[in-house]
């Protein structure tokens, strides 16, 4: 009787057959699998606590909060977190981290990762040498870090028109 149905309606039985068996796949998605690391880096022309400034502002202006700061000798990383989804029966979101290297007087690398996160719970792989854990899901849209990608070159895009020096045209 199944199998008249789903011959009837044109379904495959093995496509059923799949959605049936609840085969889960991992979260794995980072923003590095759409950007090159040159891509994942910009210098900005401002000293290092004026470029945290500046990046958490855009971060925070496309809803991503600042939670964690982690200061090294040189540098330091930040952690933000936000939801993008709630339309589904999971919260979708992101998490980024934020390292910043001072260079020379008045010049910071940024580095930027993002991380897709389901019912913020971040899965592997580990972006800031912690420890993770495997999360799994049935579907994953939203969860492949493309969207995480785009919003980092958002971010770079604007960071270059604040800090790039325009001419007045006559």
């Amino acid at each position: 009787m199944l199998a008249e149905l789903f011959n009837a309606s044109g379904m495959k039985p093995l496509v059923v057959a799949f959605a049936v068996a609840g085969c889960t796949f991992p979260i794995q998605g980072t923003s590095r699998v759409f950007l090159t690391e040159h891509e994942s880096q910009q210098i900005v022309p401002r000293s290092f606590v004026e470029t945290e400034q500046l990046v958490n502002e855009k971060l925070a202006a496309r809803g991503f909060t600042l939670v964690t700061r982690d200061e090294q000798a040189r540098s330091a990383t930040l952690s933000f977190l936000g939801n993008r989804d709630f339309s589904g029966a999971s919260t979708i979101g992101s998490t980024f981290y934020a390292k910043f290297v001072p260079l020379s007087a008045g010049t910071t690398l940024v580095t930027l990762v993002g991380k897709p996160t389901m019912n913020h719970r971040e899965s592997c792989p580990s972006v800031d040498d912690n420890p993770c854990t495997e999360v799994r899901t049935d579907n994953l849209w939203g969860l492949t870090g493309s969207e995480e990608a785009n919003v980092i070159r958002g971010v770079f895009a604007e960071i270059e028109l604040d800090t790039t020096p325009t001419t007045a045209t006559k």
